[in-house]
């Protein structure tokens, strides 16, 4: 059936992409997360190079970063709330996970999660930013002045007042080097806890099957 997108479909390859090819779509947020994060790291890499740019240059940054933050920390949840029932038997409620924005409402699932796989005091293989407790300062360093994830796309809110304090500074380019590497150990963390997830599962299935 045609569609107004068609207008955007083009005979050469280059340029063409194709989007929700697979049958799990929910294993596609890590894949997601990874492009924001990409995107913004573009981005920042623009900001050196670059004598001039405008203050509103950092907003799709700073957006795109806190977007991939969400992403991974949602995808961890999904597989580690997996992981935690196999292993403890705790049910960690996934129900309205996409409802939220807010890391406030995400962060305990993903300790909890970090508890199981024995990541709180260590990061997982592969990766360095450090505790779980020095990743949670910085996401709560977002959380404390974007909680609901508007504050860089509009500069209002619903009734019209400054999205941000007047004023608000900082650096973008320090900004990038830490979500960069915070982002790196998510995205190890993410496949950490879905090997660790299949494994039990996997060992699951064949205890499950012995019994019959």
């Amino acid at each position: 059936m045609p569609t107004a997108w068609d207008r955007f479909q083009q005979t050469a390859l280059h340029g063409n992409v194709v989007l929700n090819f697979t049958s799990h779509p929910k294993g596609e947020l890590s894949v997601f997360a990874l492009a924001y994060r990409e995107a913004a790291d573009a981005l920042v890499e623009s900001f050196k190079q670059r004598k001039w740019y405008s203050d509103v240059d950092a907003c799709p940054i700073v957006f795109l970063y806190r977007h991939s933050i969400e992403l991974y920390l949602k995808a961890i949840i999904l597989w580690g709330a997996g992981l935690v029932r196999f292993q403890s038997g705790e049910d960690i409620n996934t129900d309205k996970m996409f409802e939220t924005h807010r890391f406030g409402d995400l962060l305990p699932a993903v300790k909890r999660i970090f508890k199981e796989a024995g990541w709180l005091d260590n990061a997982p293989s592969g990766v360095r930013f450090g505790t779980f407790a020095e990743i949670e300062n910085l996401i709560l360093t977002f959380e404390q002045i974007d909680p609901k994830s508007y504050a860089f796309r509009y500069p209002i809110d619903r009734n019209g007042n400054a999205n941000l304090p007047e004023h608000f500074h900082f650096n973008v380019i320090a900004l990038g080097e830490e979500a960069h590497e915070m982002l790196r150990m998510l995205d190890g963390a993410v496949s950490g806890v879905y090997e660790m997830f299949q494994t039990m599962a996997s060992i699951h299935h064949e205890v499950a099957g012995d019994r019959w």
